[in-house]
């Protein structure tokens, strides 16, 4: 039970749900509601009820069958997947949410507060070793910085759908009908991150949903970490394929990822997933060694003209 007020605690603080689209404005509804609802000591034992069953399924979805911890995390996944777009589940969450708060409430509202609620069962399912390295202090994304997110996605699903034009990969068709859903129309964007790329495009642009946005900045979130400075004598010939490798396992990418390829099967999710991250890491390198470059060229003001590009020690 503490695991559900906690998780719809959150809810009402999450930077996700500050842009105030209607889609969030009503999740922050819900939230609240179910906040002053859940004070009320007549409602304890339907709350009760509700957040054991809900407890119950999620760890379900832990597979101890199996020693491998990659082959356990995988499984764990594929069993979420399921249980999150079940018909099931999404009937039991409206029956609790019309008892409780009224009205069923829009599914943005209880997939997050579930996968709260997952991530919590996934710390004691599998905890971290203790360390002693001090965590940096994360910094937002500025507002110039969120203007060419939106840019660099559409750029690299436009991109991705391209490639799979002249490819000859089996769930091919699969795949370009759900780059083709990660889009939308201009108007569907979210207010002020588009006023600067709708004053740039001049109709060869990709406008990115609501939902492949926030994709796209937990990966940037995540990448940032990589491409610093302080890392940059540590990059090595394999250092693309071990940020992809990761990018690809975050919990929170996996779980965004779920929710915009309910349509195609999860061998088609996997392969695209993969494709369009490396994509972006190739992107995202690029623009590390372009800032990194010139920053040695102020540095010593040497021209680089015969030097070997620091791009290709990430391509």
């Amino acid at each position: 039970m503490d695991y559900l007020i906690g998780a719809v605690r959150d809810a009402t603080r999450d930077e996700s749900f500050s842009v105030l689209s209607p889609i969030n404005k009503k999740a922050l509804e819900t939230a609240s509601a179910l906040l002053l609802w859940v004070e009320r000591e007549e409602n304890a034992v339907l709350l009760s009820k509700f957040s054991r069953v809900l407890c119950v399924r999620l760890k379900a979805c832990f597979c101890k069958k199996h020693k491998s911890l990659q082959l356990r995390k995988e499984r764990m996944w594929k069993a979420y997947h399921r249980l999150r777009t079940s018909i099931t589940f999404r009937k039991d969450w409206q029956l609790f949410l019309q008892q409780s708060v009224g009205h069923q409430g829009h599914p943005t509202f209880f997939q997050f507060i579930s996968y709260n609620i997952f991530k919590e069962l996934m710390k004691a399912e599998f905890p971290l070793p203790p360390t002693d390295a001090k965590e940096h202090p994360h910094r937002p994304l500025t507002f110039e910085e969120r203007n060419a997110l939106r840019f660099v996605a559409g750029y690299v699903l436009r991109n991705v759908y391209n490639k799979l034009e002249v490819s000859v990969v089996p769930e091919r068709t699969n795949m370009q009908l759900c780059v083709m859903t990660l889009v939308c129309d201009e108007d569907d964007e979210l207010e002020g991150t588009e006023l600067w790329l709708n004053a740039i495009d001049r109709g060869g642009l990709w406008h990115v949903s609501d939902a492949t946005y926030t994709l796209f900045t937990i990966l940037e979130e995540d990448i940032r970490k990589f491409f610093t400075t302080r890392h940059l004598t540590k990059l090595q010939e394999s250092t693309k394929s071990q940020i992809i490798n990761h990018l690809t396992n975050n919990g929170d990418v996996l779980f965004q990822w779920c929710l915009l390829t309910a349509c195609i099967p999860d061998s088609a999710a996997s392969l695209l997933l993969k494709k369009i991250v490396e994509l972006y890491v190739t992107v995202r390198g690029f623009a590390f060694a372009s800032s990194c470059v010139e920053m040695y060229k102020q540095q010593t003001k040497q021209p680089l003209q015969r030097k070997t590009a620091l791009r290709k020690k990430i391509s």
